[in-house]
C-alpha cells in the first residue's frame, strides 16, 4: 500500500516539538476560527429573550397542572394506603 510522501515524512521525522504550536501563539490559534462569535452575541441575546418570554407563560401553566396532578396523586395514594395497609 502506497502512502502519501507527506504522511511518511511527518511520521519518520516526527519529534516532540515537530508540528507543535508555541505557547505564545495558542491564543491566536484558538480564537481565529471563532472570530465571528462576537457579531452573533446580540442575535443570541434577542433569541434568548424571546425564548424566555414564551417559556415563562408556558412554564407557569406546566407548574400549575403539575401541582394539581401531584395533589390528586397524593390524595389517591393516601386513600389507597388507608384501605390496603395492614401492619403485621
Amino acid at each position: 500500500m502506497a502512502e502519501h510522501p507527506a504522511v511518511n515524512r511527518r511520521v519518520v521525522s516526527s519529534s516532540l516539538t515537530c508540528g507543535a504550536i508555541p505557547i505564545n501563539e495558542l491564543g491566536r490559534f484558538w480564537t481565529a476560527p471563532f472570530s465571528f462569535v462576537p457579531a452573533l452575541i446580540p442575535a443570541f441575546e434577542k433569541l434568548e429573550e424571546l425564548a424566555l418570554s414564551v417559556a415563562q407563560h408556558h412554564l407557569k401553566t406546566i407548574e400549575l397542572f403539575g401541582a394539581i396532578i401531584g395533589f390528586f396523586i397524593g390524595v389517591g395514594q393516601a386513600i389507597y394506603f388507608w384501605f390496603t395497609y395492614h401492619p403485621r
